[in-house]
This record gives structure tokens, sequence and C-alpha cells, in this order.
């Protein structure tokens, strides 16, 4: 009986791989081989073997925040980086319902000033004339001055303050109407655009009143008379009444104009 078992194991080693080979696909058998390798590699304990090729692939998560436009801008450090960098700023009318919130408004307007001003910082001088009629030429150059002129509304349901939105509005109205003043002549600049902006400073003084929590200060007014009169726009009524509302407090003058106002 032993040596017929013997015989048969025999038989069995010898022609056994050949049969596997003709019946068993080809896969099972090596996963069956490596499953059974990786049992007893690792001694009498019995542990799985991790080879390096199984271990899992680490996957670089991208940096999102470093290419919103607020990031885009402040990372920008010339001309042509800030306007391409504009161009990921959307354009009113085309907002999602999301993109319409406050908060988002708020962001939009906020980094449309900041390229304005960042510009007018780039190409102040005789120096940057030609690179500074190449921007002001540019299609994208137009669309910003679009974005900056539209103020940050709120809805009813965001409750927000309503002192607080008008001061934010004024403050950065005030700040586009610097850096056009510094990057001036602007072909192209409208009227309209112009006195949008300068309402919008002037309904940020809180009805006359300087300084504090309700208006804008003595010095932000002077730099928009300083820029109203550098545009060209310092005949409209608008103009007039930020002159009127800027004597309210008379102070040295900014924007390299000396003097005092008053009446």
């Amino acid at each position: 009986m032993r040596a017929t078992c013997a015989a048969l194991l025999m038989t069995w080693l010898a022609i056994g791989p050949t049969l596997c080979k003709a019946f068993v696909p080809a896969g099972i058998v090596q996963s069956t081989a490596s499953r059974s390798a990786s049992r007893f590699c690792c001694g009498r304990r019995r542990l799985p073997c991790v080879t390096p090729a199984r271990l899992p692939v680490p996957h670089s998560v991208p940096n999102m925040t470093a290419r919103t436009p607020g990031a885009l801008l402040n990372n920008a450090e010339t001309p042509r980086e800030v306007l391409d960098a504009t161009e990921a700023l959307i354009l009113p009318g085309t907002e999602t319902r999301h993109e319409t919130q406050w908060v988002h408004q708020k962001k939009r307007r906020k980094s449309a000033a900041l390229a304005l001003s960042k510009l007018a910082d780039m190409l102040v001088g005789s120096g940057a004339s030609n690179r500074r009629t190449q921007i002001l030429q540019d299609h994208l150059f137009e669309r910003l001055i679009q974005l900056t002129a539209v103020a940050a509304r709120s809805e009813p349901s965001e409750a927000v303050d309503v002192v607080e939105e008008a001061l934010f509005n004024a403050r950065c109205s005030a700040q586009a109407l610097r850096a056009l003043a510094v990057l001036a002549p602007v072909s192209g600049l409208a009227s309209s655009t112009l006195e949008e902006l300068m309402r919008e400073v002037l309904q940020g003084t809180g009805g006359g009143r300087t300084g504090g929590a309700g208006g804008l200060s003595g010095a932000e007014l002077s730099g928009v008379c300083w820029a109203v009169q550098h545009l060209g726009a310092a005949d409209s009524a608008t103009a007039a009444k930020l002159v009127e509302v800027r004597q309210i407090e008379p102070i040295q003058l900014g924007g390299g104009v000396r003097g005092r106002a008053g009446k």
C-alpha cells in the first residue's frame, strides 16, 4: 500500500505541473504561487511580505489656494502677470447664484482695486511709458475697469451692515480713482465709470461726516479729490459735492498736492 502511494506521489510530482499549465490559467497559478511564497517568506510566523511594488503611491494634493485671483495677484511681479491674473475674476452678469453672495462680490471688487493699484505702482514714471501704453491698450485692462466699477451689493437676507457695505465700496472706489489718476491719460475711460466711482465714494462719507466709522477719512477724500481733478472730472456735480464734503475737515492735501482745503 505504501509502495502504491509513493508511486502515485512520484507520478503526480512528475506530471502535475504540466497538467496545471494545460488546464489552469497562468494568472491563477502565478497568484497562488505568490500567496504561498508570501506566507512562508517571513519564517515560522507566516507574516505576509509587503514588497515595495505593493506599497501605495502617494498622490500630491494640489494647492488650490495658490490659483485663486487674490493669490495670483499677490504673487504677480510684472504688469503682464497682474493683468493676466485679473482674467480669473468673474464679470458681472456671469456669476452663479453662489458667486453673487456678498462675501464673493467683496473679494472680487477688492481684488480688482488691488490690481489697478499694483499696475499704477509698477507703471509709474517716464521709464515705464512703453509698458504702460501696452497695458492700457490691452483688452484685459478695459475688462479690469469694468470689474472695478461694479459695487458689491448684499442681499437683505445676508444681513450685512449698511454702513459697512457703503464704506467698503467707497474705499475700493477711492483706491481705483487714485490708481487711474496715476495711470492717466486712460483712453476709453467712460465718464459714466468715473461718475459711478465718485458716487460710491460720496456714499461712503456717511452723509458728510469724515473720519471714524461713519465715513472716509479726510486723507482718503483728499486723495480722491486730487484724482478726480487729474482725471478731468472736476466739473461734475458729484465731484463738486466731494469737494464740499472734503472742506468740512480741512487738512493738508495728499497725492503730492500742497496746501489746505477750505471755504
